[in-house]
């Protein structure tokens, strides 16, 4: 659910600056953002696929191709 800029929160209750309020039970900020390894030698990257939205691995984690390389984070 998309809503304008938030004003005030207040409890549960969420004043935004169109002046609707309404309550919420939590609220999850996504900011975005472009994936970006510098680190990773060019080999590296084009055998995971490494794109600015995209990696490939398995379970978000791993890759068969590298054996000693695992990513964490969250998703």
């Amino acid at each position: 659910m998309t809503k304008p800029w938030i004003d005030e929160i207040e409890g549960q209750t969420v004043q935004f600056a169109d002046g609707s309020s309404e309550e919420f039970d939590a609220i999850v900020f996504g900011t975005g953002f472009d994936l970006s390894l510098p680190f990773l030698s060019p080999e590296i990257s084009g055998s995971l696929n490494l794109e600015a939205t995209h990696i490939e691995l398995h379970k978000f984690t791993f890759h068969p191709d590298w054996p000693g390389l695992a990513f964490c984070w969250f998703i």
